[in-house]
């Protein structure tokens, strides 16, 4: 039980040494770096954040040569990490219910959201990216885990534009180059969702959109050589009680057992065709990727 509640526990520290404790031998041949990210900080100063995806992203990086493994950590300098650090409070409220100090008079119509950079990192085009599904990345120096700060991507995202936090990526083969597959969603009372195509380079390679009708709340995708998979969960959002600073925006996403879970399958680098198919109601995720290059409509 002790070991459960470490996980809820905030590791504020930041650390840089050469691992000795190590059980059996690193192959020498073994060179290269592992990458993770994840909330860290689950308290500002004391007070307890109310779910752990509204902790402050912190970035794990394990180095491996010549036998040896190196480790270092670095919270992502994000605008609210270090806004929040200096005043010593939590100055934002949280997507998954955590408020701010002063109850109702305090976070009724604070819709700001607070970019914590906590879910996924990718290396990809020589960047090093923490990536929050909700905003834009935070690039990061791959060696010392400094924060540069947002990313536009070359100017591809609009400030404050949605990049999800779990890019796909599609090692190629003799008939096409490897890519990185990604999307942004723009929701309202019909949900546009834009495909990015990334070559190796990091320069966009492909981009394509399609309207989907209705309120879509997508975590995740799937890829195959030919096309792009989403799963449009059944359910609504609500957002009168994280208007009025007594929820947060996640909590107001309803599992609506009257509506079918949707199948959206696009064509790669295809902007004007996709199908749907609907399925019984189930809430999915994260998904697998499945390589079919037989699949056709």
């Amino acid at each position: 039980m002790e070991d459960w509640r470490g996980g809820y526990r905030s590791q504020p520290e930041e650390f840089d040494y050469w691992i000795d404790d190590i059980e059996g031998t690193i192959p020498p041949a073994l060179t290269g770096t592992l990458f993770r990210n994840g909330p860290g900080l689950l308290d500002i100063n004391g007070e307890t954040i109310r779910h752990p995806f509204d902790g402050d992203g912190m970035i794990s990086r394990i180095a491996f040569r010549e036998g040896k493994a190196h480790y270092r950590n670095r919270y992502v300098r994000t605008e609210g990490y270090v806004k929040e650090q200096a005043a010593g409070k939590p100055l934002y409220r949280g997507v998954f219910g955590t408020q701010k100090p002063g109850g109702f008079f305090a976070n009724a119509f604070d819709l700001r959201l607070k970019n914590i950079a906590n879910t996924h990192v990718i290396y990809w085009g020589d960047r090093l990216l923490a990536l929050w599904e909700a905003a834009q990345p935070h690039r990061l120096d791959p060696y010392s885990l400094d924060t540069t700060g947002l990313d536009d991507l070359d100017g591809l995202l609009q400030p404050g534009q949605a990049f999800a936090a779990h890019p796909r990526i599609d090692p190629g083969d003799a008939t096409r180059p490897p890519r990185l597959v990604n999307f942004s969603i723009k929701t309202g009372l019909s949900s546009t969702i834009t495909v990015l195509e990334f070559a190796l380079k990091g320069n966009l390679a492909h981009s394509y959109s399609h309207v989907i009708p209705g309120f879509t709340f997508i975590h995740d995708c799937a890829i195959t050589p030919n096309y792009v998979v989403f799963f449009q969960n059944p359910v609504s959002f609500n957002p009168l009680m994280f208007v009025m600073g007594m929820k947060g925006a996640a909590e107001c996403i309803q599992f609506n057992p009257k509506q079918p879970t949707k199948i959206i399958i696009s064509p790669a680098m295809a902007s004007d065709l996709y199908k749907r198919w609907r399925l019984p109601p189930v809430l999915f995720s994260t998904m697998s990727t499945p390589l079919s290059r037989e699949a056709t409509w």
